[in-house]
């Protein structure tokens, strides 16, 4: 789960990029990166959806966005019976 070193908030996979020629974090031992917000110092991007086509995102929107995916995997119960058996 990337974690922008900039603003620390967690985003999507796809939303940032790891910062060229710099070592890696001891605490996660993964390489440092940059949400696409902060490394381009903009509030929102133009993102292709199925469903919509063309449409503006924001910061806000993605961290929200996220937010409420992890929280619907967190209370799923295919994850939870997972869990439960390897643990």
């Amino acid at each position: 789960m990337p974690k922008c070193v900039k603003c620390q908030f967690f985003f999507p996979p796809n939303y940032t990029e790891v910062i060229p020629n710099q070592p890696k974090i001891a605490e996660t031992d993964e390489y440092p990166q940059h949400c696409v917000f902060c490394k381009n110092d903009i509030t929102e991007v133009e993102i292709e959806d199925p469903k919509r086509g063309w449409m503006k995102y924001t910061k806000v929107q993605c961290l929200s966005d996220y937010k409420n995916f992890l929280k619907k995997v967190k209370e799923s119960q295919k994850v939870e019976d997972i869990l439960k058996f390897n643990g």
